[in-house]
């Protein structure tokens, strides 16, 4: 029996419409070719490389908050070396795709800037002290429920997200500084891991967490994932088949290099650590593998590694394009890859408690505190409807916190927005900055 052709699909799948808003409408336009013959997907991977909020990435931390070693991984290192290897993935399962017909060669071309743009700005949304400062911002909110209003913009402080941030930092057209992003639907799908809404946590408190847009972004999620074909007959989200290589490749990076750091930094032997990654080599490579570096050993278990995810995605393609696998390619592994997998998630016990990083990250949920108490009586202050008070009737500390995050001329331009669009604009601020600038700021606050 002739295998299925998603040739159709896939044309909807790598659109390169973009996202414009007009008030609370939302519309889908496409540009006219470039006239030096960059198509939009090398335009997102661009728009990303030049990025303030990327360069910021380099003060963010991985997993060694204020490692000493300088060449530690921090964000930004993480997320162009997920670019890399997501390029990889790409390249392979482009190829399988051109061989079935599923794709011409320029939209398997496509396909690599695709991934690596996503790939490139996975972390964008990030907060300081990665996932520490997400559950900081999260305990914040959960310890004023009594003190905030029914608003559902106070669902998405409780269920903060670095995902749903990136979200809404690339796909809306009227954040500040970011607005210039505006990804392609094509470069958005190829982000979202975990096609699920912050609403639907207001209605299960015990759900989960990861999230793929906060209820600022609801309609505008919905509307995308429409255009492309995503969403179930029973209303339920599918994920984008190129999420998967994005996600396979963030996986293969931390997985592999975090330990590579750690090593580094003294907190595993090396030996231990060389024949962790020797464990992930097929036979061929792991016999030419004895008294080989650990920079070797890393290298070669990325390159097999990569073999090992694309075999997987090509293996279970079908379920992929219908929506039938929702899991993850690093769940189909097999064997000894799978084993090693496991026990380098297992080692993360270890790595997460190594005492430098637990008191900066037990540090960090009083700085964030301290900076989101300040800015929730800033919002106290706006009326819930809009029409906020002219700056000079402010109070002094309210002036300079709009000084500090915003500027008068971006207060001015949008004093007619309500209380639930400016809570938004203070959680950009405030998980925009970066490990050292809430570190300074928080102490300066609290002095």
């Amino acid at each position: 029996m002739e295998p299925k052709s998603y040739a159709e699909t896939w044309n909807r799948l790598l659109s390169d419409r973009r996202v414009r808003q007009v008030g609370d409408e939302v519309e889908l336009v496409a540009r006219a070719a470039e006239a030096d013959g960059r198509s939009p997907f090398e335009i997102d991977y661009e728009r990303v490389v030049f990025a303030s909020p990327f360069r910021r990435l380099a003060r963010k931390t991985q997993v060694h908050p204020f490692a000493e070693v300088d060449h530690i991984h921090n964000r930004l290192t993480h997320s162009l070396e997920v670019a890399s290897v997501g390029l990889s993935l790409a390249k392979r399962v482009g190829a399988f795709l051109v061989a079935r017909g599923d794709l011409t060669p320029a939209q398997a071309d496509a396909v690599c800037w695709i991934v690596q743009a996503a790939g490139l700005a996975h972390d964008i949304g990030n907060p300081a002290y990665g996932h520490s400062g997400e559950q900081a911002i999260q305990s914040w909110a959960e310890g004023r429920r009594d003190q905030l209003d029914g608003d559902p913009v106070w669902t998405d402080f409780r269920v903060f997200d670095g995902n749903a941030q990136a979200f809404r930092l690339l796909a809306r057209s009227d954040t500040r500084p970011t607005a210039y992003f505006r990804f392609t639907l094509a470069s958005l799908g190829a982000l979202v891991k975990h096609p699920r809404l912050a609403s639907s946590f207001a209605e299960d408190p015990e759900g989960e967490r990861k999230l793929a847009a906060f209820t600022s972004e609801e309609v505008l999620f919905r509307r995308i994932w429409q255009e492309m074909g995503l969403v179930r007959a029973d209303g339920t989200f599918m994920r984008h088949p190129l999420s998967f290589l994005t996600e396979a490749a963030d996986d293969i990076c931390y997985r592999i290099l975090d330990f590579e750091d750690a090593v580094t930094l003294d907190i595993f032997p090396h030996d231990e650590i060389a024949e962790l990654f020797r464990t992930l080599l097929p036979p061929a490579d792991r016999a030419q593998s004895a008294g080989m570096t650990l920079q070797w050993l890393r290298a070669r278990a990325i390159h097999d590694l990569i073999r090992a995810f694309s075999e997987q995605f090509e293996a279970h393609y079908g379920d992929i394009m219908s929506g039938a696998f929702s899991g993850e390619l690093k769940d189909l592994l097999e064997g000894e890859t799978r084993a090693a997998f496991a026990e380098i998630k297992a080692r993360y016990a270890v790595l997460f408690a190594n005492h430098r990083k637990v008191i900066a990250e037990i540090g960090s949920y009083g700085q964030f505190a301290l900076i989101l108490d300040h800015y929730h009586g800033f919002l106290q202050a706006m009326p819930a409807e809009g029409g906020a008070p002219a700056l000079a009737d402010m109070t002094a500390l309210h002036r300079h916190l709009v000084q500090l995050a915003w500027g008068p001329d971006f207060y001015a331009a949008n004093r007619g927005r309500p209380r639930a669009w400016w809570a938004h604009a203070v959680l950009d601020f405030v998980s925009g900055m970066t490990d050292d600038y809430l570190n300074t700021l928080a102490h300066r606050l609290g002095k």
